[in-house]
């Protein structure tokens, strides 16, 4: 499976072309960001996930079945912080996801995009790689903008000049209403996860604490 999943995204060459992009004058999409700003990396995130999600379909999944699966948190946790519904079915955009998705696993080089690391691909909703992707972004970059917790869904975070050409690739991909509310859960289940970790600044720890009303 992921043999072919690499060829779909990067017009497969051989594992050699996975360690060309590790060559000196590879960027990683995390360094950009950094660079240039959040949506410098739309035009390379666009080339790599229309064809990633090209074979979506709708599926019926369980919100709480999707948060504990994919952000490792239990349902005690998943309460504690307001997830609406957590008993309820969504119909949902589903493909073959990445799984991991953040800016370190894209590498760019001569204007390629490569995705690095399937380790958790598999079929499985979409939302789930922009929630993932979206949080990877609050917790490791440092952002002028300041979100409003009570205003924090994917509308709000479409129209923040700083995401609006990045966030388009996703939504492109987001059929219903109902692939808005699996992120929206799935965000504030990302921004509890990502407390635990380490290597996240004070500073955008507070920020991930905002997203939660805590």
């Amino acid at each position: 499976m992921i043999p072919l999943l690499i060829q779909n995204v990067i017009s497969w060459e051989g594992i050699g072309y996975i360690a060309y992009a590790y060559e000196e004058d590879a960027i990683t999409a995390y360094d950009l960001a950094i660079k240039d700003g959040i949506d410098s990396i739309s035009v390379y995130i666009e080339k790599i996930f229309n064809l990633l999600y090209s074979r979506k379909k709708q599926s019926p999944v369980s919100v709480s079945s999707v948060l504990t699966k994919w952000v490792n948190l239990n349902i005690d946790e998943l309460e504690s912080i307001g997830i609406k519904d957590i008993t309820r079915n969504y119909e949902v955009s589903c493909s073959l996801i990445h799984g991991d998705l953040h800016l370190r696993n894209i590498m760019i080089k001569d204007n390629q995009p490569v995705l690095i690391d399937f380790a958790r691909s598999e079929f499985a909703p979409v939302a789930i790689d922009a929630a993932k992707f979206f949080i990877d972004t609050i917790a490791f970059l440092t952002h002028s903008v300041d979100f409003d917790k009570n205003n924090f869904d994917f509308d709000h975070i479409y129209l923040n000049p700083d995401y609006r050409k990045t966030f388009n690739v996703f939504k492109t991909h987001f059929v219903n209403k109902d692939d808005i509310l699996l992120f929206n859960s799935a965000i504030k289940a990302y921004a509890k996860k990502y407390l635990s970790y380490p290597d996240i600044t004070e500073t955008n720890k507070s920020k991930l604490r905002k997203l939660l009303n805590d």
